[in-house]
């Protein structure tokens, strides 16, 4: 039997589970999704945080990072970075000062295309000028697919930049990120 919740199968959120156990013996499972602090992943091509970006293949904008799936496929799923050298960077904008305080990451996970290295960086426009969040860089794990939470600071602006600085070799193959609202500003 598949366990119920698996690292890749849902973005970090928090739920509820409720068992019941009526009088007549049949047991019930109640899963819901709880308040999460962690902000909603909904883009679309034509709506999306995602502001710009350094670049990417035909097929898997950065507008991807933000949709909702886990899933990475070259010309249809996740974002696949411009085949150029590093920097890469995609910019967000939020619609309003957001405090943020965890950033998660999912990769493809093949090594070579996996982030290895990053900043978060916040700015008063879309323009810039951009400035490094406390704690940044950060150094990511390449090889793996699983969720990669990474935190330790805290910043608040309507404008971030994730600017990968390394990659396991290749352009970046990313399937989601997400970004984690501080539990004092729901």
């Amino acid at each position: 039997m598949r366990d119920l919740f698996l690292e890749r199968d849902l973005p970090p959120q928090d739920f509820n589970i409720t068992l019941t156990v009526p009088a007549y013996g049949v047991r019930m499972l109640q899963v819901t999704r709880a308040t999460s602090n962690w902000l909603p992943n909904t883009g679309t091509a034509n709506a999306s945080i995602v502001a710009n970006a350094s670049g990417a293949d035909p097929g898997n904008g950065a507008w991807k990072v933000a949709d909702g799936r886990l899933l990475f496929e070259c010309g249809s799923e996740g974002w696949d970075g411009p085949d150029t050298p590093p920097p890469f960077w995609i910019t967000f904008d939020f619609g309003a000062d957001v405090a943020i305080d965890g950033f998660a990451l999912w990769t493809d996970g093949d090594g070579v295309h996996d982030v290895a290295a990053f900043q978060l960086l916040t700015a008063p426009s879309g323009t810039g000028p951009w400035t490094p969040v406390r704690a940044s860089p950060f150094a990511a794990a390449p090889g793996t697919r699983n969720l990669q939470l990474f935190e330790g600071f805290n910043a608040t602006a309507r404008h971030w930049m994730w600017n990968i600085t390394a990659t396991g070799g290749n352009q970046p193959w990313v399937n989601e990120v997400q970004w984690r609202r501080q539990q004092s500003h729901l």
